[in-house]
């Protein structure tokens, strides 16, 4: 009778542990899928739209370099990129620490793979032939 009453007791503990087991596994794939939703709905654009600004500052700091290093008109400050007036910064080292460009660390992949990142986008190799 007592080992009829431990195997009972065994099996209802067993029981218990799998309807916990499958209540946390129900629980935890319904927030995985809702997180995927949330992802799906907002990355693709959001990362396309932060590459398109990444790569128009990109291009307008390689215009302001140009600029600031050989055509600055007389008695005009040199112009910070645009990163650095977005963030209010004066330049990339603030109390001594390196504050990271978004040019230059910021890497998106892709959502839908078909090239490994979003940004930086991929630079075409420009060949001078005379």
């Amino acid at each position: 009778m007592a080992e009829l009453s431990r195997q009972i007791l065994v099996k209802t503990r067993a029981e218990e542990q799998q309807t916990r087991r499958l209540a946390a596994y129900a629980k935890a794939k319904a927030e995985r899928d809702a997180l995927g939703d949330e992802l799906r709905s907002f990355y693709p654009e959001m990362a396309a739209r932060l590459a398109d600004v990444l790569d128009r500052i990109a291009a307008n700091d390689a215009r302001l370099k140009r600029l600031n290093t050989h055509e600055l008109p007389r008695g005009s400050p040199q112009l910070l990129s645009a990163e650095l007036v977005g963030r209010d910064l004066q330049g990339f080292v603030r109390g001594g620490v390196n504050v990271p460009s978004l040019i230059e660390e910021v890497t998106l992949p892709v959502f839908q793979f078909v090239s490994p990142y979003a940004w930086p986008l991929p630079r075409r190799n420009c060949l001078i032939t005379s």
